[in-house]
């Protein structure tokens, strides 16, 4: 079964690798002003949410 589903593992993995990269890049050129209110995934990674 690990052979049929290698080659979708790996696939994600670089989907993975990629989207962080892309993600870093766009963090290191423009830093948000600070999330909307209301906008918990903006709270999230500005570290300012509080866990449920």
């Amino acid at each position: 079964m690990w052979l049929s589903l290698e080659p979708i593992v790996a696939a994600l993995c670089e989907w993975g690798r990629r989207h962080a990269t892309e993600l870093d890049a766009l963090e290191r050129r423009e830093e948000p002003p600070g999330p909307a209110a209301g906008d918990a995934l903006g709270a999230a990674r500005s570290g300012s949410a509080r866990p449920a």
